[in-house]
Parts: C-alpha cells; sequence; structure tokens
C-alpha cells in the first residue's frame, strides 16, 4: 500500500511481503512473511508473519503474533503480542497497556498503564505508568526506566530480578518463586508447542465456518452487560456440574444406557464447541469488518481465535482464563438452545 493511497474499509491480505505505507480507515488484518506497519491505520491491527514492524501510527489495538516484532511507533490503544524477539523501541508509545508474551523481550519505550511481560527474559529501559507484572526467568530494570506502580514477579529464582541503580519503582515490590512459570517457559521454547497451536487455530476455524454456515444462529449470543455476562457464566456452571449427575442417573436404567453415551459425547462435544463461541464472541467484540455475512464473520472469528490461543496460554492466567472461558461457552450455547426452543415452540398454540 503506497504511501498516497487511502483504503476506506478493513484491509485484510496475504501474501510473502506486505507492506503498509499509505491509511488505512478501517483494520488490518494481514498474514505474511514479512509485515511491515509503516503508515497510519485508523482502527486496530492483527498481524502475524516471521517478521513484523510497526513504525508508523495505529489508533486502536495492535494485536501481533511472530517470530520477530519490533514496534516502534504509535500505538494509540493496547498491545498485544506473542513473538520469540520482541522489541519496543524508545520512540515507541504506547496509549493503554501491554501484554507481551515471548522469549527475549526488551521495553526501552513508553507504555501508559499497565505492562504484563512474560518472557525467559525482559530488560526495560523505558517506563510503565502504572504496575509491571512479570513472569519468567530474568527481569532487569536498567537505570533510567520507571514504573508508576507495583512491581509483580514471578520468577524460578528470586535472584533472577535484578534493578539496577537509577531504575524507579514508584510503589511495592513483590517477587516470589512460582514454578509454573518455568513449566510455561518450557512449553515456549518448544516447535512442537506452536506448531499444535497453528493445527488447532485451522481445525478450529475450518468446524466454525461449517457450523456458522449449517447453524448461522449458534453464534449469535452475545453478552452486552456485566449481569449478562455472570448470567452466562452461572448457567455454564450448571451445565458443567449437573450434567454428568443426569448423565449417570438415566445410565442407571437398562433402557436409558444408549441415551447417557448419547449425552455423553454431547457433553464433551459441548467443551469444544464453548470455546468456538466465545471466540465468535471476542473477535465480534474487536473488529467490525465490512461485506457480507461470512466475511464479516470470518474476520471476526479467526481475529477471536487467535486472541483466545494467546490468552489460554498466558502463565499463571492462561488456565483461570481458560476455565472461565469454558464456563461462558456453555452458558451462551445453553442460551442459544433456549432462543431456538423458544422459536419453535414457544408460541405454539395448545389445542383445546
Amino acid at each position: 500500500i503506497l504511501a498516497d493511497e487511502v483504503i476506506e474499509d478493513t484491509l485484510v491480505t496475504t501474501g510473502d511481503s506486505l507492506i503498509v505505507e499509505g491509511t488505512v480507515m478501517g483494520d488490518v488484518l494481514a498474514f505474511g512473511e514479512r509485515v511491515a506497519i509503516r503508515g497510519r491505520v485508523e482502527g486496530s491491527v492483527f498481524l502475524a508473519g516471521r517478521e513484523v514492524e510497526i513504525s508508523g501510527t495505529v489508533l486502536g489495538n495492535a494485536h501481533v503474533f511472530s517470530a520477530q516484532a519490533r514496534v516502534e511507533g504509535e500505538i494509540g490503544k493496547g498491545l498485544y503480542a506473542g513473538a520469540d524477539r520482541f522489541v519496543l523501541t524508545d520512540d515507541a508509545t504506547v496509549g493503554r497497556g501491554a501484554l507481551v508474551v515471548g522469549d527475549r523481550v526488551v521495553v526501552e519505550g513508553q507504555v501508559a498503564l499497565d505492562g504484563y511481560f512474560f518472557a525467559a527474559e525482559v530488560e526495560m529501559g523505558g517506563s510503565v505508568g502504572r504496575d509491571l507484572e512479570f513472569g519468567g526467568e530474568t527481569l532487569r530494570l536498567l537505570a533510567g526506566s520507571q514504573v508508576g506502580g507495583d512491581l509483580t514477579a514471578r520468577v524460578a529464582e528470586t535472584e533472577r530480578v535484578r534493578i539496577d541503580p537509577g531504575a524507579e519503582v514508584a510503589g511495592e515490590q513483590d517477587v516470589r518463586v512460582d514454578p509454573r512459570v518455568q513449566h510455561a517457559l518450557e512449553d515456549y521454547s518448544s516447535p512442537r508447542f506452536y506448531v499444535w497451536r497453528v493445527v488447532w487455530l485451522v481445525a478450529a476455524f475450518g468446524l466454525g465456518m461449517a457450523l456458522f454456515l449449517l447453524l448461522p444462529g449458534l453464534f449469535e449470543g452475545r453478552v452486552a452487560t456485566a449481569p449478562a455476562f455472570f448470567r452466562a457464566l452461572g448457567l455454564g456452571f450448571a451445565a458443567l456440574v449437573l450434567t454428568p449427575i443426569a448423565v449417570v442417573i438415566i445410565a442407571l436404567t437398562v433402557v436409558g444406557i444408549p441415551v447417557a453415551v448419547l449425552g455423553a459425547g454431547l457433553y464433551l462435544s459441548a467443551f469444544y464447541l464453548s470455546h468456538l463461541c466465545v471466540a465468535a464472541l471476542v473477535g465480534a467484540s474487536l473488529v467490525h469488518p465490512a461485506g457480507s455475512a461470512r466475511r464479516r464473520f470470518a474476520i471476526a472469528f479467526l481475529v477471536g481465535l487467535v486472541a483466545l490461543t494467546v490468552a489460554y496460554h498466558l502463565p499463571i492466567f492462561g488456565g483461570l482464563l481458560r476455565f472461565v472461558g469454558l464456563l461462558l461457552g456453555l452458558g451462551l450455547l445453553l442460551d442459544r438452545i433456549r432462543v431456538v426452543w423458544d422459536q419453535r415452540f414457544g408460541s405454539a398454540e395448545v389445542p383445546a
């Protein structure tokens, strides 16, 4: 995209080398060997490639997944990155918080709010406006670095946190040994880990698109308010706990054994489908692409799957997020079943 070009819609593209030097009024979803944003993006970006560069301006959120990533421009909102090597240069600014997962992370720029860094090694010479949370092997705060709030570190050995003279931490410092961090980092260093994540993404995307074509209403569930969110969690918890009990009771009768087997199969299938529903919900809240219904769903669904993949594999918090996602997804599934039931049978008249 040349410097004098203006794209007035969401840009979705794949290729070997993708460079945006112009202006995109919507979001950018780019997947390629090398992806670079050097111009201006009015919306959010979702970038995946072996090398990713953001040296321009992104007014929305930046989502990056790559082997090597470098941010030296302006991010208007949040930064969410998964990369083997990640650098936030001294010219870079992040308008809100930053979440980075990787092997080696260098933070020289400014993060306006909280910073969450989970990596084998993090070297920070820049600033975080509020709290800094770290999980990994080594954290070093260089002279001149600033943390506006508290520092929380979860490491394999406490001496792996080094704060140089001249570094400032305004709040409290909490450094603890947590063996879960070492286990997670071992996973991140294995190529097999990333291969299986890609396989899961491709399989989930293909199944989700097939279900959308067959049962489009399955992914129409929305959580617009906090009460609706907790209601969905409650429904999901009830389904998680009560369904196995019901299956066992039904299986106690000889006639009910086939029904119980079918119910157990549906119960296990619901675990997988629940995460697909959450991915559709998350994607729809992050992007609003134009085009046909199929295109809008495909883009949003893919974005949601990538977001869940990163979130579910965060050290320490990943397991909790996965459990919350399971409950939320089960609740959404139950709500969609209720809606379909009401549409088909709710208005049926009772014969006189």
